[in-house]
């Protein structure tokens, strides 16, 4: 009777570890999952740069949302930053894009890609130079636009990531 209950004690420490391994595993999921939602949103800032002719700039930086990977070793990170001429009419004549892919693993980061991009909105408007570029955690690009007139636009935009996944506007 004795071996009875002493073997009924090993199952029930059995089902045991069972249960809190099982328990353990999904409370990691839980976390990782909530992890991923609170970088579900992406974040978007606007500056603007107003020159004497009364043209402007708006520039907007989105930094979109992280997928996390679980157990990956590094994770993946974009973001854009998009350049948007105003003529003197207040019409939308161009936009430059810089859009730049990092990792990080939380003690070092890397830009990855650099990719550019541009729309023409008012004819007599042309890009004659576009150029990304990629070193160490920083990803930048440059264009620049001529018009009709001689009126000549340069633009150069960045981007950097930080090791802890922070991306900021140069």
């Amino acid at each position: 009777m004795l071996s009875l209950f002493t073997n009924q004690s090993k199952e029930v420490q059995t089902v045991k570890h069972k249960l809190l391994t099982i328990l353990t595993a999904a409370g990691l999921f839980l976390c990782m999952t909530v992890s991923a939602f609170a970088d579900a949103e992406s974040a978007t800032t606007i500056e603007t740069e107003y020159f004497p002719d009364g043209s402007y700039a708006v520039i907007t930086t989105t930094i979109e949302p992280v997928s996390l990977t679980p157990f990956a070793t590094e994770t993946t990170k974009s973001a854009s930053r998009t350049y948007t001429y105003h003529n003197q009419d207040n019409k939308i004549a161009w936009d430059f894009t810089l859009k730049g892919t990092f990792t990080y693993n939380g003690t070092s980061a890397k830009a990855t890609k650099a990719d550019t991009s541009y729309h023409i909105y008012v004819p007599g408007w042309e890009c004659t130079y576009r150029h990304g570029s990629v070193s160490g955690a920083v990803a930048t690009g440059q264009g620049t636009f001529q018009y009709k007139s001689g009126l000549t636009k340069n633009v150069s935009l960045g981007l950097k990531c930080s090791p802890n996944g922070t991306i900021t506007s140069l």
